[in-house]
């Protein structure tokens, strides 16, 4: 009987164990076909996420005229996230859906941002999409798989309702008398932090409530990329963001409006603590790829470094209800070989593919067998590519300064040389603070030609948003036809605001920064892209007060209390009169004035 009891009590943990088994292997293959069915494409539709990834490396030494050495490196990384459309769902009443989400949610913004106004408490879940909104368009609309795109900026897309992106950090200014543009890049950004979004905004709004929806959006833009980045862009504040005249009312099809906002932070520099979180946006980060190749700290010690994020969203079918979602990552640095270690050169041998990158591309425009630092990081990799960076030639040249003493009344003077021989389109877009008013009331354009005549016909329409003190800036936007071979000067009256001493930094004496100006220009043919480039920022010295003159008031006055204080509690506290002095014991006593001195006692007889 014991010995039965003792077999089935050890039959009992074999069952057990091939019933984890049995589980563990049931778990398995559905993890597996789930999987497999999250990485499936959709009734024939595209896959998900794509990863490229290139570097071109290009000598600007044969345009450089002072003979440095300088080569120019653009690690350029493409990201693409597809939203699809649910499969229960037809295109044209998913599409509706959205729109009247949207639509809802932002009646809902504009009337909570009101009601705040009035001095009711309003929620800040408020400004953005109702929670209950994103998830039946999540659910009901967009089925999202993120694998190499970073989920984070995704969300942040979808959220605010953003249709593109531009965020780039400058050091450094591009030399484009010596290095040039290249056609094939992007506008370069200004030598500072730069941030450009565009937002999708119900159309049947009023312009004040989408005014009123935009600013919200966008100030929960600027800290979510703040926190994203490290970086400073919390300081964005309404004195230096404007709404760019010529984008300021494109519409869609789609039923909705597109709202562009700028900020320029002129103060902002590339670090390090912005190279790191740029690199982890990346599928495999610093690990593999090229982007193991950045060393982080010799980053800064470039000619020119620019750091730069953009994102764009594009409708795949009529009713915008499949989208793709790119995301261009840039690193554009011109180096001096003989002095700058940008590639990590250790890890150079050991460069391991990204398994999430569809191609990996090093390509030069020259030869690098004599280049030993290149041979030594890229060995057999790099392919001789001649178009992979073409070079043109900037027919403007561009100076920017103020003229005026601090205490005095100035003028603004922007000069623009077109060297071509035939004319060029300008738009000329300039962003002044408030504490540098601008008096547009003495806005002149003069255009000299080759022989010092003075010709007034270069402006061709011109639109200008004066400032509010303590509020916006001013932006002044000018359509321009420079003619050949000629040089326009354009000059505006400004004087120089005197702050609070609460709004002076704690360098003031440094001075305030203003952005550079923006130029947009096109040659004489209407087909020919759009260029754009940027002059010189400026450093502008504001009347500052003597900040000793507290700290001498406080020893002054504190002195002064002190001596009359002192003087008054004396004359009031002390008492007047003569005190005796006090005799020691042994010693013989003073006789008084006016008093016979006692005669000494008679000495006793002894019998």
């Amino acid at each position: 009987m014991r010995l039965t009891e003792q077999r089935t009590f050890a039959g009992w943990p074999r069952l057990t164990i091939a019933g984890f088994a049995l589980a563990s292997m049931l778990l398995v293959l559905l993890s597996l076909s789930i999987a497999v069915a999250r990485a499936a494409p959709r009734g024939g539709r595209l896959a998900a996420d794509t990863f490229d990834e290139e570097l071109v490396l290009h000598d600007l030494t044969a345009q450089e005229s002072s003979g440095q050495r300088a080569v120019a490196a653009k690690f350029h990384f493409t990201l693409t996230h597809n939203h699809f459309a649910n499969e229960d769902d037809d295109a044209s009443q998913a599409g509706a859906k959205l729109n009247q989400m949207r639509y809802e949610s932002d009646t809902a913004t504009s009337t909570s941002t009101q009601r705040s106004s009035q001095g009711e408490a309003a929620s800040s879940d408020a400004l953005l999409p109702s929670r209950s909104s994103d998830s039946e368009a999540e659910s009901a609309e967009l089925v999202d798989d993120y694998s190499a795109f970073p989920r984070v900026v995704g969300q942040i897309a979808h959220t605010l309702g953003v249709q593109s992106l531009r965020l780039g950090f400058t050091q450094g200014r591009w030399q484009f008398d010596n290095w040039g543009l290249e056609a094939n890049h992007s506008p370069l950004f200004a030598p500072s932090a730069e941030l450009q979004a565009s937002f999708y905004v119900s159309a049947n709004l009023s312009t004040p409530q989408q005014d009123s929806i935009v600013n919200q959006r966008w100030a929960y833009l600027r800290n979510a990329l703040a926190g994203l980045l490290c970086a400073s862009l919390n300081s964005i504040d309404e004195s230096i963001t404007h709404t760019p005249a010529v984008l300021s009312h494109a519409s869609t099809k789609f039923g909705q409006d597109i709202r562009t906002l700028r900020g320029v932070l002129s103060h902002e520099t590339v670090c390090t603590e912005n190279l790191t979180p740029w690199r982890k946006l990346l599928p495999c980060r610093s690990q593999a790829s090229l982007a193991s190749l950045i060393s982080g700290i010799p980053v800064v010690d470039t000619l020119y470094t620019s750091i730069s994020v953009e994102l764009s969203t594009a409708c795949l079918n009529t009713a915008c209800t499949q989208r793709r979602l790119t995301l261009e990552q840039t690193l554009l640095a011109v180096i001096d070989p003989s002095r700058s270690k940008l590639f990590a050169l250790s890890n150079a041998s050991n460069i391991r593919a990204c398994p999430a990158a569809r191609s990996s591309i090093v390509s030069s425009t020259f030869n690098v067998s004599g280049a030993s630092f290149l041979a030594k990081a890229f060995q057999e990799r790099i392919v001789v590519n001649a178009n992979a960076w073409v070079s043109l030639p900037v027919p403007i040249r561009t100076q920017r300064f103020l003229r005026g003493s601090v205490n005095s009344p100035g003028h603004l003077v922007t000069q623009l040389s077109n060297l071509d021989s035939a004319p060029l389109s300008v738009l000329y877009q300039d962003v002044v603070p408030w504490f540098l008013p601008l008096y547009s009331y003495g806005l002149e354009v003069t255009t000299y030609s080759v022989n010092g005549m003075a010709n007034l016909t270069a402006l061709v329409q011109k639109s200008i948003r004066p400032s509010k003190l303590r509020g916006r800036p001013t932006v002044i936007e000018l359509s321009l036809v420079l003619p050949a071979n000629s040089t326009t000067i354009i000059s505006v009256p400004c004087d120089r605001a005197f702050l609070h001493f609460t709004e002076y930094p704690a360098d003031a004496s440094r001075g305030f920064d203003i952005g550079p100006a923006t130029i947009f220009f096109r040659a004489a043919s209407s087909s020919a892209p759009i260029r754009q480039m940027h002059t010189n920022a400026l450093l502008v010295s504001l009347p500052i007060p003597d900040f000793s003159m507290p700290y001498n008031v406080v020893c002054m006055t504190s002195t002064v209390i002190a001596l009359a204080f002192s003087s008054i509690f004396n004359a009031t506290t002390r008492q007047m009169g003569l005190k005796s002095p006090k005799v020691k014991k042994g010693a013989a006593a003073t006789p008084s004035l006016g008093k016979a001195a006692p005669e000494p006692p008679e000495a006793s007889q002894t019998g």
